[in-house]
């Protein structure tokens, strides 16, 4: 009797993983119910950490438990780097990235397999339900207000579409992302070629253009991408990002990486990126008015993240526009540490 061949390949990419919060992930990807007649693999990708995770009394645990899942490492810093080595290390059509903070639900795999088939066209899928679980205490406020920043949604039915040029709200970020293996590869190329740079986190860098770009390579193809509520995913928020710093930092590491991604994918864009460049008396203006719109609400402490996303919006078009770094507003950015 012949093995089944693999369709479904886990990657998972950790760099000094959270003990706590990576062994959760990993108890939720061994109880994941397997799809009938597929074979399933698995590759952790160690990115460098300070204590390699295969020395990792839980993680050699998980791997005893799962005989089809490995660990490999990726000394290039980097978590586009990381992805590509996860991808070059299996050989399955489908990719399921999980992040080392994530839980899918059980039957994730099953939902991946389900969308796959019951929507060809659609060549990269992510989770329509994500509950976001704070693992320390959060303010009222802090819970009420930045959820969404962890990517916690709750679609009710399956969305998804073909949209250049922009981020379409039915377009899934890397949490739980599920990828067809060409788009994987062409991205890879994409890179190696120079087309896109790897924009992705590195290090405290919390840029996210990554995600953004593999979306936009499977669009370019003429294929779709999107989410549905039959993948549910638990994204884990330990007590040191559920705070007011990191929240601004994610903020301004989204907006600012957003239109050198989008330049870099569409690069017919680069004359309308251009035209996006705002005059210093804008800049001032709009930094004036937001301040005012904050304080008059009192609701100041809401003034820090909006002005890192406005003021990541701009760099992100200087850094198309303007290589130099020596426009004020990078003075700005260091000063607020919003990077």
């Amino acid at each position: 009797m012949t093995s089944p061949i693999v369709e479904i390949a886990i990657i998972v990419c950790t760099y000094n993983p959270d003990a706590a919060v990576f062994s959760r992930t990993l108890n939720a990807i061994a109880a994941l119910k397997m799809p009938d007649d597929i074979k399933i693999e698995c590759v952790l990708v160690d990115n460098n950490s300070s204590i390699a995770i295969a020395e990792l009394t839980y993680v050699q645990a998980f791997l005893a438990q799962c005989s089809w899942a490995t660990v490999i490492r990726e000394p290039q810093q980097g978590l586009t780097f990381a992805r590509l080595c996860g991808v070059r290390s299996t050989t399955a059509e489908i990719l399921v990235f999980i992040d080392d903070d994530n839980e899918p639900a059980s039957d994730y795999l099953i939902g991946v397999q389900y969308c796959f088939q019951a929507y060809p066209s659609v060549a990269v899928w992510g989770p329509g339900r994500v509950k976001v679980d704070f693992l320390a205490p959060v303010s009222p406020w802090f819970d009420r207000n930045f959820r969404g920043k962890f990517q916690e949604k709750n679609v009710q039915h399956t969305e998804y579409g073909c949209v250049f040029e922009r981020w379409a709200e039915f377009y899934p970020p890397g949490t739980g992302m599920s990828v067809k293996r060409d788009v994987m590869e062409q991205y890879e190329r994409a890179i190696s070629e120079g087309v896109l740079a790897s924009t992705d986190r590195q290090g405290r860098s919390l840029s996210s253009g990554g995600d953004v770009q593999i979306v936009w390579e499977a669009v370019k193809m003429g294929l779709a991408a999107g989410v549905s509520p039959q993948l549910q995913m638990t994204h884990l928020i330990p007590g040191q990002r559920a705070t007011l710093d990191y929240v601004t930092r994610l903020t301004f590491g989204t907006a600012s990486s957003y239109m050198p991604a989008v330049s870099a994918s569409f690069g017919w864009t680069l004359e309308k990126v251009a035209q996006h460049k705002p005059s210093h008396r804008l800049i001032v203006k709009n930094i004036l008015k937001l301040i005012v719109q904050r304080l008059v609400k009192f609701n100041h402490k809401r003034l820090r993240v909006d002005l890192a996303k406005y003021v990541g919006q701009v760099i992100g078009v200087l850094r198309v526009v303007d290589t130099t770094d020596q426009h004020w507003l990078y003075k700005v950015v260091k000063v607020l540490n919003f990077e």
